[in-house]
């Protein structure tokens, strides 16, 4: 490779600098990452190319028998299982819970109609693979076909297929990329493509090393952060807009102020010109990279996938494949043995026993004797080296990569379900990390889509949220307002951050609810009048939700009403119970004192110092005792029975203020004269 040309155009020098020198740094990365790309791909690039020439020269078999998918796709899709899911959350004090989860919901339909778990898993996937991986924010119109002068903008994620073709920063340290000043996209083109694309541009590929002439194009997509001084104003209400949307909204502010914010710039370049130029939306680098493993050895970031420590293992696995197949190859075919004459007459059919379907041979001898059938001897036995080292090169296989037999499905020495368990569990925590790190570039991506919704979302406009459960809903933002809503929730005002909670999605656990309260009510049938709108509701069967509002009509009322409307148990008889719970308390105290009396009592007969005179001083005291014990037993047996007694007035007047009609019953009468109504005043000696 010959010098680098540099570009006569200085922007698009000054990005060649910045990417040659990313690139340098990231160099053994990404050649690591392709090496564990083309190997993970099997065949011969399982291979050493010197051995494979070697045998391939000697005509000796190289086989490859690639065991890695299994493990990538046990740890893959493990990650795939437990979907994670963003949660906004207010910062200061303009920001407030409502909007938080507008803003929540509106982040959860930018991922519906993104296609975001295909998105997560490919970044996930790679990192796997190859130790890194990419997601990537945009933003797109939503109509094209349209003569507004502003035209709708909605926020997407896309997947990057090859990891390789994004350089970040690479003087950032983060796991997710939140620190990196620069990256780049980069993108191939065919002449007649580039020349339909950027007609009367020079096609001239970005990443032009050496010069030569070629017939792909290269060009790069280039974010860069670019402080830039942004006047802020200080609202009558106390919030804080910028100069330009306070006089746009025709609102004197109290205070204003000049601060510096980075904005983005984003253009396209080849390797001679600037071929688009403009601003991308939000404060950060719209590429969050999904690591593997990371070491960081002298101040440089090294990285590992999974199967990295793996191929040695998988190369003596193809190895001993190969020489056992060889074994038999060379193995001569087990010849047949026969006395002498048995084969006279049918030579040929015996030299070459394979190709016949029957087999003649004489029954007697030279002499005339009668003798048995020829018979094959059994070829020599595969040495049990060779088996023993293969065996142990998957063994080693799976020591590398922490996933052993139990964690795969396969039969091991786990005997017990219990230990199976545990198995599977230390399978998943010694790879945990790839998943972690997912979930982390994920937060990010929910805070570059927040600082994006300001400019993307700019205009009063209704838009669509999605809830936890995957409804769907119609929001009014930024002053625009639905009939039925409440409150008007403005994008642009107060600070917000994101955390990612990870775990089996809704689908799953809607799944789980509804099992569980099938077999509640299989064990309970009763609860139907209670649950059983619940129970269809989460299942999805066809007409389920029919059948849910149907058997609602036929739940109570108050099981329906919300907690604040629920009937109320009056202040005096909570103070009742209380002092009920505390007499019972006091009492169990006492009965517990008089056992401990009686206790140290007992120890004292056994002293051998009690004289006989002393015996009727304690028959005595023994006989005050016992009448002590029984008057307080008699007393707390009188409490229980009081007790007893408030409680089960208290539990019929709940039972009144709960009772609900049954099904099909008509409606309730008045309560009869002597019930006790809510409210009033308990007789003192109830």
């Amino acid at each position: 490779m010959g010098e680098r040309i540099a570009s006569a155009n200085p922007d698009v020098a000054a990005a060649q600098e910045l990417y040659q020198r990313d690139k340098s740094n990231l160099s053994d990365a990404y050649q690591a990452a392709k090496e564990d790309l083309e190997f993970y791909k099997g065949g011969k690039d399982q291979w050493d190319p010197a051995d494979l020439k070697i045998r391939a020269d000697s005509k000796r078999p190289s086989l490859t028998t690639n065991m890695l998918p299994q493990f990538v796709h046990q740890v893959v899709n493990d990650i795939r299982m437990n979907v994670p899911s963003i949660k906004v959350l207010p910062v200061d004090d303009d920001a407030d819970l409502d909007t938080a989860k507008t803003i929540q919901g509106l982040l959860k339909n930018i991922e519906y109609t993104s296609n975001a778990p295909m998105v997560y898993d490919t970044a996930a996937e790679n990192a796997v693979k190859c130790s890194i991986g990419f997601i990537r924010i945009d933003h797109d119109y939503v109509d094209v076909e349209t003569f507004d002068e502003r035209p709708l903008q909605n926020i997407v994620l896309r997947r990057v297929v090859n990891p390789l073709s994004v350089i970040l920063d690479s003087s950032s340290i983060e796991c997710d990329g939140c620190d990196a000043k620069h990256g780049f996209v980069l993108d191939t083109y065919t002449k007649e493509s580039f020349e339909a694309a950027f007609p009367g541009k020079e096609p001239v590929s970005f990443d032009n090393i050496d010069g030569t002439a070629s017939d792909l194009i290269i060009v790069a997509e280039f974010f860069k952060l670019v402080p830039t001084p942004v006047v802020i104003a200080l609202m009558p209400d106390g919030s804080v807009l910028t100069a330009d949307k306070a006089k746009e909204l025709g609102i004197v502010p109290l205070k204003i102020k000049t601060v510096t914010r980075n904005k983005v710039k984003r253009q396209k370049l080849s390797g001679a010109d600037v071929l688009e130029d403009g601003w991308f939306a939000g404060s950060y680098i719209p590429l969050v990279p999904v690591y593997g493993e990371e070491h960081w050895i002298d101040g440089k970031r090294h990285l590992f996938s999974l199967i990295r420590h793996a191929k040695d293992p998988q190369r003596m696995v193809n190895y001993w494949s190969s020489l056992e197949t060889e074994l038999l190859q060379k193995a001569p075919q087990s010849p047949f043995m026969g006395v002498e004459g048995a084969f006279e007459g049918h030579e040929e059919d015996w030299r070459n026993p394979g190709v016949k379907m029957t087999l003649q041979y004489k029954a007697t001898d030279v002499n005339g004797e009668p003798i048995p059938a020829p018979v094959r001897i059994a070829p020599p036995p595969i040495p049990t080296g060779v088996i023993n080292a293969r065996q142990s090169a998957i063994q080693d296989m799976r020591d590398a990569m922490g996933i052993q037999q139990a964690g795969l499905g396969q039969r091991s020495n786990e005997t017990s379900g219990i230990a199976i368990s545990r198995r599977v569990q230390e399978g998943d925590v010694s790879n945990m990390h790839f998943g972690d790190n997912l979930n982390r570039s994920i937060a990010h991506v929910g805070r570059i889509e927040i600082s994006m919704l300001p400019e993307i979302y700019d205009t009063p406009r209704i838009v669509r949220t999605l809830g936890e459960d995957d409804a769907p809903k119609a929001v009014g933002i930024n002053g625009a307002k639905l009939p039925d809503q409440d409150k008007i929730f403005d994008l642009n005002v107060g600070r917000y951050d994101v955390a990612v909670i990870a775990g089996p999605s809704f689908t799953t656990r809607r799944q789980e609810t509804q099992q569980m309260m099938t077999q509640l009510m299989q064990s309970r049938p009763e609860l139907v009048h209670v649950i059983g709108d619940l129970m269809f509701k989460y299942s999805d069967v066809p007409g389920a939700d029919v059948i849910s509002e149907r058997l609602k009509k036929t739940i109570p009322p108050q099981l329906l009403e919300d907690d604040k409307n629920q009937p109320q148990i009056p202040p005096q008889v909570i103070q009742k119970v209380q002092q009920m719970q505390q007499e019972s308390q006091q009492l169990q105290a006492a009965v517990q004192q008089a056992q401990k009396d009686m206790a140290e009592m007992a120890l004292k007969l056994d002293s051998k110092q009690q004289e006989l005179e002393s015996k009727e001083r304690i028959a005595l005291d023994n006989n005050q005792t016992q009448i002590a014990i029984a008057a307080l037993n008699n007393k707390s047996t009188e409490g229980i029975a009081l007790l007893q007694a408030q409680t089960k007035h208290i539990m019929q007047r709940l039972e009144l203020l709960n009772d609900s009609q049954p099904i099909g019953a008509p409606a309730p009468q008045a309560a009869a004269p002597q019930t006790a109504q809510a409210g009033t005043e308990i007789p003192q000696g109830m």
